[in-house]
């Protein structure tokens, strides 16, 4: 059997949604040690998008030995494939040589279900983005998809969904209906910051928090304790009334009392009408 895998094993990523073009050296014919009859070429999956695949069954084909590339079809988008080639001799194949290919993680034209509501969507015209949620997906996009050799860059349609019906919705009703495992991204719905998917089978990105209520307030730069003495100062007509107020009703109290209680309220107008102010002072003050 062949004592040497084959070199130089290149695949070409992100060519298409199901294609990887691979192409590798042949094996000198004094490593083949017989009938040089082929290659053999294998592929498996081995992860989807961020999360790894296990079990999934290994694809073998057969080619004849003129040939030094091939092309992989019928693949899956958004996976990496781990890819063997082999060289076969009329003993059977020899050591394999390992490269990793991975195919366009998205289509071209991306489906939406979304309905206006500002300031996080605000869609003036098709042709622009609205604020916050649709031009952060659309940077989303470009990060995560790239680009792809046959479609290039994958782009959002902000005017159709994924069953062929117009993307704008006039109300959250209508948004909440149209969400179905046939349009890409569906927006603005509302979660919680944890939310991981929707009814059920899903998938829910918490993808703008909101800060909830929020009070502005005007802020005085001026310095506080002018301020105060302004404020302070402002209500000296209060403080007037108190003490007049308070002066009549000493004067009154004086009047009444007197008579039968002179030891409190002396008959002489200075003592008496002192101590009747001052009782009405220290009675509005509630210090008495």
């Amino acid at each position: 059997v062949p004592s040497r895998p084959p070199s130089k094993i290149t695949a070409k990523n992100h060519t298409s949604l199901a294609e990887i073009p691979i192409s590798w050296e042949p094996v000198p014919q004094e490593f083949i040690h017989g009938r040089h009859v082929g290659y053999r070429v294998t592929y498996q999956d081995v992860s989807i998008g961020d999360l790894p695949a296990y079990f999934e069954p290994v694809m073998c084909i057969d080619i004849g030995n003129e040939n030094t590339s091939m092309i992989l079809r019928d693949l899956e988008p958004l996976v990496v494939y781990k890819i063997t080639v082999a060289a076969i001799s009329n003993q059977g194949p020899g050591p394999k040589g390992v490269t990793f290919g991975e195919t366009c993680r998205c289509y071209k034209h991306l489906t939406t279900n979304w309905r206006n509501y500002p300031p996080y969507v605000d869609l003036k015209s098709l042709s622009s983005p609205g604020v916050i949620i649709p031009r952060l997906l659309e940077e989303v996009i470009n990060e995560c998809c790239g680009e792809c050799r046959a479609h290039g860059k994958s782009e959002l349609d902000f005017s159709r969904s994924g069953n062929n019906g117009t993307s704008e919705q006039n109300r959250s009703e209508y948004l909440l209906e149209n969400i179905d495992n046939q349009t890409d991204f569906s927006f603005p719905v509302n979660g919680y910051k944890l939310q991981n998917s929707y009814r059920g089978g899903l998938e829910y990105s918490p993808f703008v928090e909101s800060a909830g209520v929020a009070f502005l307030t005007f802020q005085d730069s001026s310095d506080a304790k002018h301020a105060m003495f302004v404020t302070l100062e402002a209500c000296w007509p209060v403080v007037v009334l108190s003490l007049v107020m308070a002066y009549i009703a000493g004067l009154i109290m004086w009047l009444l009392d007197t008579k039968s209680n002179n030891q409190h309220f002396p008959t002489s107008f200075i003592h008496g009408a002192w101590e009747g102010v001052w009782w009405a002072f220290v009675s509005m003050t509630t210090v008495g």
